[in-house]
């Protein structure tokens, strides 16, 4: 098949995509054999793309990880809860070369003004 696509960069003139049909035959038709495209066996490319479909199956098996994994943590939850037991409050961390005296503005503000 000649596409227009092809033929823009060859040809002086304008160039219109189109087709012609017959709706009679000239003569005998000649049958064409199917012939088969090159790459369809089991070549490295069929097995690039088992690849990828065994990917899915990854991906899958990690969505039902992830479930069962945040299932059991909300239900280790609750059963802690019911037991009365409570996580630890967060407390802020702080850094290590933090300086306990306090800041500039604390150190020069005048008494009168923390009344």
């Amino acid at each position: 098949m000649i596409s227009a696509a092809s033929l823009v960069n060859l040809v002086p003139y304008q160039v219109y995509d189109a087709w012609v049909t017959s709706a009679e035959a000239p003569g005998a038709l000649k049958p064409v054999p199917p012939t088969v495209a090159e790459g369809t066996g089991l070549d490295i490319k069929a097995f690039q793309n088992l690849g990828y479909t065994g990917e899915w199956f990854v991906f899958a098996g990690f969505v039902v990880f992830m479930w069962f994994r945040l299932f059991r943590r909300e239900a280790e939850t609750a059963r802690d809860l019911a037991l009365g037991i409570t996580p630890p409050e967060p407390t802020a961390p702080t850094a290590p070369d933090a300086d306990p005296t306090p800041d500039d503005a604390e150190r020069t503000r005048s008494p009168s003004a923390t009344a």
